[in-house]
């Protein structure tokens, strides 16, 4: 399995957001390395806006998107990869914890054309 774990943590009270209290690592098969989001580490489970989620019929903490959202935020957040490549890793991700093709398809779509206000570029890349 490319996740190691369930999200663990709790809401940070007043918010939309979840703080994890363990790190949930996530193994890319296409890359051939893990990708790690470290304990105290905050989501809000999507870069795209919630009406999008509604749209899709899919909430972004849904089994299905939950641990993806929150790598794909560390993506996003900490700039290891391009935006395109975390586009593609966070579709990949849904498709690996069953989301079915159209909306995972859909879910995509929607990442690449709201998402990207979220992104914070690229700092550095590693093969490690």
């Amino acid at each position: 399995m490319p996740f190691d774990r369930n999200v663990s943590g709790g809401w940070v009270v007043g918010t939309n957001l979840f703080k994890l209290d363990e790190v949930l690592s996530y193994y890319s098969p296409r890359l051939g390395r893990t990708f790690t989001a470290q304990p105290d580490f905050i989501t809000d489970f999507s870069s795209v806006p919630r009406i999008a989620w509604t749209a899709l019929g899919v909430l972004p903490t849904s089994y299905q998107v939950r641990r993806a959202g929150v790598t794909h935020d560390m993506l996003y957040r900490s700039g290891i990869v391009i935006r395109t490549l975390a586009d593609q890793l966070f579709y990949d991700m849904i498709r690996e914890e069953g989301l079915g093709y159209i909306r995972s398809q859909l879910c995509w779509q929607a990442l690449r054309m709201f998402g990207g206000t979220n992104y914070k570029g690229v700092t550095v890349w590693t093969t490690s």
